[in-house]
């Protein structure tokens, strides 16, 4: 405790990779070995005075996969929307969670997902969560065959069995 601290983020990469663990997701999107690999990958390099094209590379890794961990927990957050309206649950922190992931992208100047695939993500979420006479056509824009999710597994080419357990 005094000499370790867990931030968030490894947290919600623990999240998304135990999300799978237990239903036999495919081990491509192993968020916190491949980021947490890169890091003492790059680190060695560093130390070892290596070539700044293999640190820039380990660099791009960890960029990349973090970057998917947050599409990643958009899916989730989605996910769990879709299913709160089914169940007549309360969405609103499950949309706030969705929709802050989302406003992240914009922060990465070296982002995969294009300003236009962004943009049509953020509007089909919406700047505030549905009323709820709107709930069936907001749960197309999230999981529908052209929403949200499908937008964000297509950018970055993630299995079905990955979203669906996400």
């Amino acid at each position: 405790y005094m000499t370790e601290y867990n931030f968030d983020w490894a947290t919600y990469a623990a999240k998304r990779d135990n999300d799978c663990a237990a239903a036999g997701c495919t081990t491509d999107e192993d968020f916190t070995g491949t980021i947490f690999g890169a890091y003492l990958e790059g680190r060695t390099l560093i130390h070892n005075q290596g070539a700044l094209d293999d640190i820039t590379a380990e660099r791009l890794k960890i960029q990349n996969a973090w970057e998917k961990l947050v599409a990643a927990n958009v899916i989730h957050y989605a996910n769990s929307v879709a299913s709160k309206i089914d169940s007549g649950d309360n969405i609103l922190h499950a949309w706030a969670e969705m929709r802050a992931f989302a406003m992240a992208f914009q922060f990465n100047s070296a982002k995969l997902i294009t300003e236009d695939d962004l943009l049509a993500v953020i509007t089909m979420m919406g700047n505030a969560p549905p009323a709820e006479s709107d709930y069936d056509t907001y749960k197309v824009n999230l999981t529908g065959t052209n929403g949200v999710v499908s937008k964000l597994q297509t950018v970055y080419m993630f299995d079905d069995v990955n979203v669906n357990n996400w």
